[in-house]
């Protein structure tokens, strides 16, 4: 190839780059505001490249071919990542606006100022609230570095490093902090802001919004609580903030539904009206503890309207807002922990089968009842049962038949004897009974009551089924006072009665 085809090669290449940036250009006018200004750019773009065709047969230079070239494929590339750039700020607005749904809720409930910063910690929009603390005026913040610019130098490392940790968070968390901007005027205010980071559909970060307002004036206690409502609102938990005198300045939603109450029911009340009669002097002690600087927590009810009681576990500490000192109430209802927690029981004490209490449960309840007979000189009798014919059901019937015959045993037990007294399973067809009597002749009583119940037939899958057990008993003090020894006694008796004839 010669020097003058290469030259023109290269013209007529920058001629087509100059054609691809000019669309690019209109590509721009879209998404940014400035479209009569991008259309001049598209002017210029297609002007250039008509040059470009001119000077084929000008015999352009070499130089001159090449400079062309590069200038346009430059001119390209920079309006690609201006494109770029818009349709990344226009996705944060539109997030910015879903997420806020209208920018006037927090304008209109505390006056917030609405700052989104990109990335690197720079203007993308600012609210007129924002303006107004800045007192910017008319000025053009966008694309000023916020920290550089409106964070004291004494406090712009700290209060930056802060802000990139959330930006670069992987999960995203909303952020609450507190510090100092310097307005244009060079006053200094403090400002308490709730971050939140934005992400474009792929989830990466695009930006950072946050919601502030202007705490410096000492008596805007209502202008703060409003503000903080933003969030605490849509917590999970339920938060009132009262004085120390018990009068109740804030409630938020969780708060009003757990009670079944307004707000205006109850703010401005005194906060003891909400704690049951039976954990007032304990609240008190706590308020106490509060008021010495201390946080406490605790576990309370709370009982709406309804009747439905709530277990809450109460977290409560002394703030200051709006230079007055508080008690913040934050509690969280346990009604799920606390089936956990019975569940749990259920499994360790319980057995599974018959729902009687389990062998851990028995010797707990029995050792408490052998120390009141070595005080006191009662009796009681250890009454220990075992079915003759459990494994015949089984056999001939199936082992559900089986199951179902120790669950009714279980529950003829149960219903026959007091709720101070203990039946419990303590293996796969053995049952204990542990009883209050007078003497041994009450216990032989009992005894027989138990034969009699269990000899009356069990309906099991439509059909009726006749079991009968097999009993030995031993009695404290009399047999002794250790219950391992009450039992193996018990089942010596047990069996001495299989050898009889059950």
């Amino acid at each position: 190839m010669d020097q003058f085809t290469a030259i023109r090669v290269m013209l007529y290449l920058g001629a087509i780059v100059s054609v691809a940036a000019a669309g690019f250009a209109l590509l721009l006018m879209p998404v940014s505001r400035m479209r009569m200004s991008w259309l001049l750019v598209c002017l210029a773009l297609g002007l250039q490249a008509f040059r470009r065709i001119i000077a084929v047969a000008d015999h352009a230079t070499l130089w001159e071919a090449i400079s062309g070239l590069a200038v346009s494929s430059l001119l390209l590339a920079g309006l690609v990542g201006i494109r770029h750039v818009f349709l990344m700020l226009r996705r944060t607005k539109q997030l910015l606006d879903t997420e806020l749904g209208t920018g006037a809720v927090i304008e209109n409930r505390a006056g917030a100022a609405i700052v989104v910063l990109d990335p690197g910690g720079r203007i993308i929009e600012i609210n007129e609230s924002t303006r107004v603390l800045l007192k910017a005026g008319k000025r053009s913040l966008v694309g000023i570095d916020w920290f550089s610019t409106f964070v004291p130098e004494e406090r712009r490392e700290e209060t930056r490093a802060s802000w990139e940790r959330l930006a670069v968070s992987g999960g995203g968390n909303d952020e609450y902090v507190e510090y100092v901007l310097t307005d244009f005027e060079g006053h200094d205010h403090s400002v308490v802001w709730h971050r939140r980071l934005l992400r474009d559909a792929e989830g990466r970060t695009i930006g950072v919004r946050s919601a502030g307002v202007d705490l410096t004036d000492s008596t805007l206690l209502e202008k703060e609580l409003a503000f903080r409502s933003l969030l605490l609102d849509h917590t999970n938990d339920s938060v009132i903030v009262y004085r120390f005198d018990g009068t109740v300045v804030y409630a938020n939603d969780i708060a009003c539904t757990y009670r079944g109450l307004r707000r205006e029911d109850i703010v401005g009340t005194d906060i003891r009206r909400l704690v049951l009669p039976r954990d007032r002097d304990a609240f008190a002690i706590h308020l106490e503890t509060v008021e010495r600087g201390s946080c406490v927590t605790f576990e309370t009810e709370t009982v709406d309207r309804g009747g439905v009681v709530r277990p809450l576990e109460a977290h409560v500490c002394p703030v200051s807002l709006g230079g007055e000192r508080l008690v913040v109430d934050v509690a969280r209802d346990i009604t799920e922990r606390r089936e956990a927690e019975s569940a749990i029981r259920r499994l360790a004490y319980m057995d599974h089968l018959t729902g009687l209490p389990n062998r851990v449960l028995l010797y707990d309840r029995a050792n408490q009842a052998l120390a009141r007979v070595c005080r006191s000189g009662e009796h009681q009798a250890l009454l220990f049962l075992d079915l003759d014919n459990l494994k015949r059901v089984n056999d001939t019937s199936g082992h559900a038949a089986g199951d179902e015959l120790l669950r009714q045993v279980g529950e003829r037990l149960a219903a026959t004897f007091r709720d101070e007294d203990t039946v419990a399973r303590i293996g796969g067809d053995e049952f204990v009974v542990f009883v209050r009597v007078a003497d041994a002749a009450e216990a032989e009583i009992v005894a027989g009551r138990v034969i009699s119940l269990l000899n009356q037939p069990f309906v099991v899958g439509g059909e009726e089924i006749y079991s009968s057990a097999s009993l030995g008993v031993a009695i404290a003090p009399d047999h002794g006072t250790d219950l391992d020894g009450l039992i193996a006694k018990a089942d010596a008796a047990m069996y001495v009665a299989k050898e009889q004839g059950r």
